[in-house]
């Protein structure tokens, strides 16, 4: 909005007039041109944005449909995993002006940045399971500790920020551990990432009677129910934030 305004000034100054315009000008701006409207733009990796063969999707939920009916598995048993990263000191929404039938706009981002996962789980019935986070660093401090402890999430620290073969064997015991069993086994819906798919975390889900479902990949914004429902506000209020505090 700050080089909209500048521009705007600009032409005033072009017909001579050196009067700012007022900080909420752009409001009367789109209601004169109804073509055009203000939306936040979704950070979102470029492989993503030119995703969009459909077949990926469609192929993925008949094999969804598939897999519920051979292991006979309960809406209760279902659950979808999602990890969503904040990048550090970075607003991950802007408001973009775009033309009214664009419908949405998505801006693309740098992976290369200093970032925080948050992983949390939600089951077919709309429960929610503890959060459980990864961080860059050696050790949690211990006012920290005791807000994790008070909440029940948990927290981990690793050198890069990024999950490693150690922290996801910790993560897939902390779904265990809170979720239960109710029906024969339990479905979990998640992505492909590498760590996800090593023989640990499959065998150690195998044990316990979890059915891995990976969603294909750089498909995750379009079949992740978390991005839309948690993760998509939780977005809005950490970008308030950043742009707050800088």
């Amino acid at each position: 909005m700050k080089l909209f305004r500048e521009y705007a000034d600009e032409l005033c100054r072009a017909k001579g007039d050196d009067k700012e315009v007022e900080k909420n000008w752009y409001l009367g701006f789109y209601e004169r041109y109804i073509s055009i409207e203000l939306l936040y733009a979704r950070s979102i990796a470029k492989e993503r944005v030119f995703n969009k063969n459909t077949d990926n999707y469609i192929v993925w939920f008949r094999l969804y449909e598939l897999t519920v009916a051979k292991w006979n598995i309960l809406l209760v048993d279902t659950h979808n995993m999602d990890e969503s990263g904040y990048i550090i000191e970075v607003s991950h929404k802007s408001r973009v002006i775009i033309l009214v039938k664009a419908k949405e706009v998505i801006k693309s981002i740098d992976d290369k940045r200093e970032w925080v996962i948050n992983i949390d789980i939600i089951s077919g019935i709309k429960t929610a399971s503890k959060g459980f986070f990864v961080i860059k660093g050696k050790y949690v401090f211990r006012d920290l500790m005791d807000y994790v402890v008070e909440s029940g999430c948990t927290i981990a620290v690793t050198d890069n920020g990024w999950f490693n073969d150690l922290k996801v064997m910790n993560y897939i015991k902390h779904f265990d551990r809170y979720t239960e069993l109710i029906g024969d086994y339990r479905l979990l819906v998640l992505d492909g990432y590498g760590s996800h798919v090593i023989f640990q975390f499959r065998k150690y889900a195998y044990d316990s009677k979890i059915i891995l479902l990976y969603l294909p990949a750089y498909t995750t914004h379009k079949l992740q129910l978390l991005n839309v429902g948690i993760f998509g506000p939780q977005a809005d209020y950490y970008s308030q934030e950043v742009d707050e505090y800088f």
